[in-house]
């Protein structure tokens, strides 16, 4: 006999709360509130991804948003069978190429030094130190919603948020 929907979606509720409560006091997850790993975990199950995944790096609360990490976005489109090619990554410029497999729609993108100086990125210390990788989340992020949304939702980078 299996449970009526709203006692599922309690026990589920139940098994979340007492991860988050657990996590927070284990020495791992303590600069992170309760209700913040909870909120990471309910956002991850919306999506489909276990809640450790999301806490692990999957996920991230930036400026009171719900984040995701450009690596737990790539890791889904490809899980979900798509196609990505990073066709360049360098200080000045990456650019990917990303096919969906159900329809074949395409898309290359591009996101250059040019544009993150445009938006007012680059002087930042993380910006400085690590360019390529900054193109990369950029560019990555910007192929998800655009290409990728049913599978990585709305979801903003963490250096997104950050900026």
């Amino acid at each position: 006999m299996t449970l009526p929907a709203f006692q599922q979606k309690n026990q589920q509720l139940d098994y979340l709360k007492s991860l988050a409560k657990i996590a927070s006091e284990s020495k791992q997850y303590s600069t992170m509130t309760e209700s913040s790993l909870l909120n990471l975990m309910l956002s991850a199950q919306d999506l489909g991804i276990s809640a450790m995944k999301a806490i692990n790096g999957g996920f991230y609360v930036v400026n009171g948003k719900v984040c995701m990490s450009t690596a737990l976005m790539a890791d889904r489109i490809r899980k979900a069978g798509h196609s990505i090619k990073i066709k360049a990554m360098t200080k000045d410029k990456c650019i990917i190429h990303a096919t969906r497999k159900d329809n074949g729609d395409e898309i290359s993108f591009e996101y250059s030094w040019e544009d993150a100086t445009l938006a007012g990125l680059t002087g930042s210390p993380t910006w400085k130190k690590f360019p390529k990788l900054m193109l990369y989340n950029r560019c990555m992020s910007s192929v998800a919603r655009i290409l990728f949304s049913d599978v990585v939702g709305n979801s903003y980078s963490e250096e997104e948020r950050f900026d």
